[in-house]
């Protein structure tokens, strides 16, 4: 597609010169050069806010970068004016003419607040633009300040076609990041962390004629006062003052148990009555000098945990049948979602070691894990990997470290050992809620299931179930069915199965004098 970039020609905000680097090798790019016009600001009513802007808004994922740059080929550029009418802006007869003779499919709109759209006739290529805001609630600006303001677990953004009502547009892509309650700044930078996958997304969209069901009639907000950034401010540090507190002195003891699945017909429903029957789960006791135990998943008769070393502060593999629990060594460093493969009639498993190795297929060999070979992947940390033989094809479903946990990709290759190459609708979700894996994929009654994690109240409170309903080399499509997750205790954060048992993780916040220098030991 030929994409057109509305910009000033010298500089864009990091995540936008990101996004453009990820649209780059498959299109063509075309600029539109101009001048921002300067904005009114009413330091009376909005100096605090200005105050807050510098100290948040202007963070590491949101800052000038130079633009244009060696690295991205630019194919044309025009420089122009705009027409100002008040505070909106309209754009001139020749950059129409311009669009019009470069057959310029789309516009991407990194410049300019407030643009009247022309009719149709003048202007084929829908504008795009992105807004930090879920438009089904939020409007207007500023990013993420009400979102946190008023409670949400989450801040939405959109990649929308412009129209000429405030945030109203036909959206093409959709993400969700997480709001922090203790600050504003990390809420903004994980949002605009996310923001750059989606602009490719929404040119994917935009060529196969696609939209998201999403009704943009949220309220349109304004700048906030100074007394609702003085609010904000008091509520920002007493969840600070909350988190310091749960940080030094509770900590989440996780612990693994296993249950009958009883014929549910996909895992919300299996979890359901799992969490209805605590008192029969069979719960495996944890022994020194472990601390605790996560991500299970089943091998060989057997079950492969994470099991948390209180000596070195790292999580190393442990394999429990019946009363037996066997640390695997063989592994240089940290371990943990040992999720298991078929390869040439023996058990492999890739496990997450992004901390010291590239992704890597392991045989269980007695009482250590030895490498089978890397993955020909071009990725060097991936978190939760996980595989899945489909069709004749192996998958991979997982996040690349650089971009966090929120935006989950998939791959693709003949074989295990052969070439994983990204599949065409990678990344398949961009959300904190169900992007980053949760478990093995299986087939149940109702169909195949991935489960995502749900953070909605905080990392390993439950998860997200996906139904896949098409999944070939060229093509992916998932529904999402619902949430689930425990009563009594928290999780589930894992999940397998095997017919007739159910296989998870979950924990309990216990109060403890060492959490504080266990959670420092841990980043040493």
């Amino acid at each position: 597609m030929r994409i057109a970039i509305i910009c000033n020609g010298q500089t864009l905000l990091s995540w936008q010169r990101r996004a453009l680097e990820l649209i780059a090798p498959d299109h063509s790019l075309y600029l539109l050069v101009c001048q921002e016009p300067p904005a009114k600001r009413s330091p009376w009513r909005h100096g605090l806010y200005y105050l807050l802007n510098l100290a948040s808004v202007r963070n590491r994922a949101n800052r000038p970068v130079p633009f244009p740059t060696a690295e991205i080929e630019i194919a044309d550029r025009l420089d122009f004016d705009p027409q100002q009418d008040g505070a909106w802006s309209a754009l001139p007869d020749k950059v129409l003419d311009w669009v019009k003779a470069n057959r310029i499919d789309a516009i991407v709109k990194f410049g300019l607040n407030l643009l009247r759209i022309p009719y149709r006739e003048r202007l084929a290529a829908p504008i795009l633009s992105y807004h930090h805001g879920d438009p089904r609630s939020y409007r207007g600006r500023p990013a993420g300040f009400y979102e946190l303001a008023q409670g949400e677990p989450f801040l939405g953004q959109v990649v929308q076609i412009l129209s000429n009502k405030l945030d109203s547009g036909e959206v093409l892509a959709f993400a969700q990041s997480r709001v922090w309650p203790h600050s504003y700044r990390r809420t903004l930078v994980e949002a605009y962390s996310l923001s750059p996958a989606l602009l490719p997304q929404a040119l994917a969209a935009l060529a196969q004629g696609s939209k998201l069901p999403i009704d943009p009639s949220g309220r349109n907000y304004r700048l906030p006062g100074n007394a609702a950034v003085l609010r904000s401010v008091a509520r920002q540090g007493a969840a600070l003052v909350r988190r310091l507190a749960y940080g030094s002195l509770v900590e989440k003891h996780w612990r693994v148990s296993t249950a009958e699945a009883r014929d549910a017909a996909n895992p919300l429903a299996a979890i359901a009555e799992a969490g209805a029957r605590q008192s029969e789960w069979r719960t495996f006791p944890i022994r020194p000098p472990h601390r605790f135990h996560a991500d299970p998943f089943f091998h060989d008769g057997a079950i492969l945990v994470e099991a948390m070393n209180s000596r070195s502060g790292k999580g190393e593999l442990l394999r429990i049948a019946g009363d037996r629990q066997q640390a695997i060594g063989g592994l240089a460093g940290h371990v943990s979602y040992p999720g298991a493969i078929e390869l040439d009639g023996r058990t492999c498993i890739v496990p997450e070691i992004c901390d010291w190795s590239r992704p890597a297929v392991f045989a269980i060999d007695g009482d250590k894990a030895v490498r089978v070979a890397e993955l020909d992947i071009d990725e060097d940390s991936i978190l939760d990997p996980t595989l899945l033989r489909h069709d004749g094809r192996v998958y991979l479903f997982g996040n690349r470290a650089s971009e966090g946990p929120s935006v989950l990709r998939l791959w693709s290759a003949d074989d295990l050992l052969g070439r994983f190459e990204p599949h065409p609708a990678s990344p398949i979700r961009t959300s904190i809620r169900g992007g980053r894996m949760a478990g093995a994929i299986h087939r149940w009654p109702d169909g195949l299931f991935r489960l995502g994690q749900d953070f909605r109240k905080g990392y390993g409170d439950g998860i997200v179930a996906f139904r896949i309903d098409e999944l070939t080399a060229q093509t992916y499509r998932e529904a999402e069915i619902g949430a689930a997750s425990f009563d009594r205790v928290e999780g589930p954060h894992t999940l397998d199965m095997q017919p007739g048992r159910l296989l998870f993780d979950w924990y309990e916040e216990r109060v403890s004098s060492l959490a504080g220098i266990r959670r420092l030991m841990n980043r040493l």
